[in-house]
Protein backbone atom coordinates (compact mmCIF):
# COMPACT_ATOMS: atom_id res chain seq x y z
CA UNK A 1 0.00 0.00 0.00
CA UNK A 2 1.18 3.40 -0.87
CA UNK A 3 -0.34 6.48 0.92
CA UNK A 4 -1.37 9.34 -0.84
CA UNK A 5 -1.74 12.75 1.09
CA UNK A 6 -5.51 14.49 0.78
CA UNK A 7 -4.90 16.75 -2.61
CA UNK A 8 -7.07 19.71 -0.64
CA UNK A 9 -9.58 20.31 1.48
CA UNK A 10 -12.85 18.73 1.12
CA UNK A 11 -15.67 20.77 -1.13
CA UNK A 12 -19.02 20.13 -2.23
CA UNK A 13 -18.43 17.86 -4.89
CA UNK A 14 -19.11 14.56 -5.53
CA UNK A 15 -16.89 12.26 -3.23
CA UNK A 16 -15.03 10.44 -5.69
CA UNK A 17 -13.91 13.70 -8.00
CA UNK A 18 -10.70 14.74 -7.95
CA UNK A 19 -9.62 12.29 -5.51
CA UNK A 20 -8.34 9.35 -7.45
CA UNK A 21 -7.49 11.17 -10.99
CA UNK A 22 -3.67 10.79 -10.45
CA UNK A 23 -4.14 7.04 -8.22
CA UNK A 24 -1.73 4.91 -9.34
CA UNK A 25 -0.85 1.28 -9.48
CA UNK A 26 3.08 0.23 -8.53
CA UNK A 27 5.01 -2.78 -10.10
CA UNK A 28 8.28 -4.99 -8.46
CA UNK A 29 9.61 -7.75 -9.04
CA UNK A 30 12.55 -9.94 -9.95
CA UNK A 31 11.62 -10.51 -13.82
CA UNK A 32 11.62 -7.34 -16.17
CA UNK A 33 9.69 -9.74 -18.77
CA UNK A 34 6.84 -9.95 -16.42
CA UNK A 35 7.77 -5.65 -14.86
CA UNK A 36 7.65 -4.64 -18.85
CA UNK A 37 4.44 -6.71 -19.30
CA UNK A 38 2.58 -4.76 -15.77
CA UNK A 39 4.14 -1.85 -16.89
CA UNK A 40 2.54 -1.92 -20.25
CA UNK A 41 -1.14 -2.61 -18.76
CA UNK A 42 -0.83 0.43 -17.13
CA UNK A 43 1.04 -0.44 -13.55
CA UNK A 44 4.58 2.03 -13.16
CA UNK A 45 7.60 0.70 -11.93
CA UNK A 46 8.24 1.08 -8.15
CA UNK A 47 11.14 3.32 -9.30
CA UNK A 48 12.34 4.11 -5.36
CA UNK A 49 11.52 2.49 -1.96
CA UNK A 50 11.48 -0.94 -0.75
CA UNK A 51 8.75 -3.69 -0.60
CA UNK A 52 8.93 -4.96 2.93
CA UNK A 53 6.54 -7.60 4.85
CA UNK A 54 5.23 -10.35 2.91
CA UNK A 55 4.91 -8.40 0.05
CA UNK A 56 8.74 -8.09 -0.58
CA UNK A 57 9.07 -11.69 1.04
CA UNK A 58 7.35 -12.95 -1.49
CA UNK A 59 9.19 -11.83 -4.19
CA UNK A 60 12.53 -12.31 -2.45
CA UNK A 61 11.60 -16.66 -1.92
CA UNK A 62 10.78 -16.72 -5.95
CA UNK A 63 13.79 -14.99 -6.65
CA UNK A 64 15.63 -17.45 -4.64
CA UNK A 65 14.18 -20.39 -6.59
CA UNK A 66 14.75 -18.68 -10.03
CA UNK A 67 10.52 -18.07 -10.26
CA UNK A 68 9.97 -14.66 -11.68
CA UNK A 69 7.50 -12.96 -9.50
CA UNK A 70 6.21 -9.72 -9.02
CA UNK A 71 4.08 -7.41 -6.77
CA UNK A 72 1.41 -5.13 -7.47
CA UNK A 73 1.11 -1.98 -5.06
CA UNK A 74 -2.24 0.01 -5.33
CA UNK A 75 -1.62 4.09 -4.27
CA UNK A 76 -4.25 4.88 -1.28
CA UNK A 77 -5.85 8.28 -0.16
CA UNK A 78 -4.19 8.53 3.01
CA UNK A 79 -7.46 10.23 4.85
CA UNK A 80 -9.22 6.57 3.94
CA UNK A 81 -6.12 4.69 5.40
CA UNK A 82 -6.65 7.29 8.97
CA UNK A 83 -9.97 6.56 9.33
CA UNK A 84 -9.63 2.43 9.55
CA UNK A 85 -11.64 2.43 6.02
CA UNK A 86 -10.71 0.28 3.06
CA UNK A 87 -9.67 1.62 -0.09
CA UNK A 88 -12.05 0.31 -2.41
CA UNK A 89 -11.02 2.32 -5.70
CA UNK A 90 -7.15 1.50 -5.10
CA UNK A 91 -8.33 -2.01 -4.92
CA UNK A 92 -10.66 -1.50 -8.39
CA UNK A 93 -7.26 -0.20 -10.20
CA UNK A 94 -5.68 -3.58 -9.31
CA UNK A 95 -8.44 -5.84 -10.35
CA UNK A 96 -8.59 -3.94 -13.48
CA UNK A 97 -5.00 -4.29 -13.92
CA UNK A 98 -4.87 -8.35 -13.30
CA UNK A 99 -8.15 -8.40 -15.17
CA UNK A 100 -6.26 -7.07 -18.05
CA UNK A 101 -3.01 -9.60 -17.47
CA UNK A 102 -5.29 -12.36 -17.38
CA UNK A 103 -7.53 -10.98 -20.23
CA UNK A 104 -11.08 -11.28 -18.63
CA UNK A 105 -13.19 -8.98 -18.34
CA UNK A 106 -14.70 -8.01 -14.30
CA UNK A 107 -17.56 -6.42 -13.76
CA UNK A 108 -16.27 -3.20 -11.15
CA UNK A 109 -19.52 -2.03 -10.39
CA UNK A 110 -19.55 -2.99 -6.73
CA UNK A 111 -15.79 -1.68 -5.62
CA UNK A 112 -17.08 1.73 -7.53
CA UNK A 113 -20.47 1.69 -5.41
CA UNK A 114 -18.15 0.85 -1.96
CA UNK A 115 -15.82 3.45 -2.66
CA UNK A 116 -18.03 6.39 -2.92
CA UNK A 117 -19.73 5.19 -0.14
CA UNK A 118 -16.50 4.97 1.98
CA UNK A 119 -15.11 8.13 0.17
CA UNK A 120 -18.78 10.05 0.96
CA UNK A 121 -18.01 9.34 4.87
CA UNK A 122 -14.34 9.97 5.09
CA UNK A 123 -15.03 13.53 3.35
CA UNK A 124 -17.74 14.40 5.74
CA UNK A 125 -15.68 13.13 8.77
CA UNK A 126 -12.96 15.64 7.08
CA UNK A 127 -15.99 18.79 6.71
CA UNK A 128 -16.47 18.05 10.29
CA UNK A 129 -13.19 17.89 11.42
CA UNK A 130 -12.70 21.24 9.18
CA UNK A 131 -15.16 23.06 10.50
CA UNK A 132 -14.43 22.43 14.24
CA UNK A 133 -11.06 23.64 13.89
CA UNK A 134 -12.20 26.75 12.47
CA UNK A 135 -14.54 27.29 15.60
CA UNK A 136 -11.70 26.52 17.83
CA UNK A 137 -9.74 28.82 15.74
CA UNK A 138 -12.04 31.86 16.02
CA UNK A 139 -12.60 31.34 19.57
CA UNK A 140 -8.73 31.32 20.13
CA UNK A 141 -8.54 34.53 18.31
CA UNK A 142 -11.16 36.04 20.98
CA UNK A 143 -9.27 34.92 24.00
Amino acid sequence: MIRRPPRSTPSNSSAASDVYKRQSVYIAGNDDNLINEFTSLGAQPLANGVVSGINGAIVGWASYHDIPAAVLLAETWEPIVQTDEIDYRAAKHLVNIISKYLGIELDTSTLDYMANQVESKVLELMRKSFKELKIKKGFENVM
